[in-house]
C-alpha cells in the first residue's frame, strides 16, 4: 500500500495519445510528453516517468469524485498518471483535516518523505514545522512535507487531481475551479485558454459560486450580454451539475493575474464583490 490507497483492480489505466492530437499536424510524438510532478521542497523531482510512456488517465465516477471517492468508470473524470514515484521518496495520501492515512478508495493530501525534502525556508524557522514538520496519526516515525496538493496513488504512480487552498466546497461537493473554467473558456465566444475564473462568495450568508469571463472584443461589443450568460450557465450545468450565481464578463485581459500569467482568485473575489450592479 502507498499513502493508504492500493490498487482498485477493476479500474483500468489507458493511453491518451488523442488528447495530443491537435499536435501531431506539427510533427510531436505524443510519447515524448512527459507528465511528472515535483517542487524546490522535495529537491524538485517527486514522480515522473519512464520516458516514452506518453499519457495515462484513470477515470472516475464524477458524483463520487466530488465527494472524494474514487469509483471507477467508464466515462467520468479522468486524472492524468504523473509517473512512478521516485525510490529515493516515501509519499503518503493523507486526510489533511485529521492527519490519518485517508484509506484505499480516497483523494488526500499528497506528503513527501525522503533525503531530499528540504528542513525549511531560508531565514523564515517560524514556518518550518508547519509544512515541513508534519506527522501522521498514528506516527510512523517520519517528517513530511505537506504539499498543499490533493491526489491518490495507484501501484506506486501519483495522480494530483487539484491544489486545497483552490479546492471549492459547495454543497458537500468539492469542486475544483479549473475544471469549470475550462467550460467557460471552451464557449466559442470566450477569449480562450486561461480566460476564465472561478470561486466562491458568500451571498446572504450562503457560499455560492462566481464566475469571471473573458469574452472575445467583438462578441463583448456585439452580443447580447444576457444571452451570452445563459449560454454559458447551461454549458456549466451541463458539464458539472452545477450552477453560476454569479457571472461577470470582461473583455480580453480583465481578468486579475500574476506577471506569469496565473489567475488572482482572490483579486477576482474583490472585483466580484465590487460589482454592486452585477446582474444575477
Amino acid at each position: 500500500m502507498d499513502g493508504g490507497v492500493e490498487r482498485l483492480g477493476t479500474c483500468q489505466r489507458r493511453h491518451h495519445a488523442g488528447l495530443l492530437r491537435p499536435f501531431r499536424p506539427l510533427g510531436f510524438d505524443p510519447a515524448a510528453f512527459f507528465p511528472c510532478y515535483g517542487m524546490a521542497e522535495t529537491t524538485l523531482f517527486v514522480s515522473g516517468g519512464p520516458v516514452g510512456s506518453g499519457v495515462q488517465t484513470l477515470t472516475f465516477a464524477p458524483a463520487a469524485f466530488d465527494s472524494g471517492q474514487l469509483q471507477p468508470a467508464d466515462e467520468g473524470r479522468r486524472v492524468v498518471n504523473c509517473g512512478h514515484i521516485t525510490p529515493r521518496l516515501e509519499v503518503r495520501i493523507v486526510d489533511p483535516a485529521s492527519g490519518r492515512l485517508a484509506g484505499a478508495e480516497r483523494i488526500g493530501e499528497i506528503w513527501v518523505s525522503g533525503a531530499s525534502v528540504a528542513r525549511g525556508y531560508l531565514n523564515n524557522p517560524q514556518s518550518n514545522d508547519e509544512p515541513f514538520g508534519a506527522r501522521l496519526l498514528p506516527d510512523d516515525g517520519r517528517r513530511y512535507f505537506r504539499t498543499g496538493d490533493m491526489g491518490f496513488v495507484r501501484d506506486r504512480m501519483l495522480y494530483v487531481t487539484g491544489r486545497i487552498k483552490e479546492m471549492l466546497i459547495l454543497r458537500g461537493r468539492n469542486l475544483y475551479p479549473y475544471d469549470i473554467e475550462r467550460s467557460c473558456s471552451s464557449h466559442p465566444d470566450a477569449a480562450g485558454n486561461n480566460g476564465a475564473s472561478v470561486f466562491t462568495v458568500e451571498l446572504n450568508g450562503e457560499t455560492r459560486l462566481a464566475a469571471i469571463v473573458e469574452i472575445r472584443r467583438n462578441a463583448f461589443l456585439n452580443r447580447d450580454h444576457a444571452e451570452l450568460r445563459q449560454e454559458l450557465r447551461e454549458a456549466v450545468m451541463s458539464a458539472h451539475d452545477v450552477g453560476l450565481d454569479r457571472l461577470l464578463l470582461v473583455k480580453p485581459g480583465g481578468i486579475p493575474k500574476t506577471t506569469s500569467g496565473k489567475v488572482r482568485r482572490t483579486a477576482c473575489r474583490e472585483l466580484i464583490a465590487a460589482e454592486q450592479a452585477l446582474p444575477a
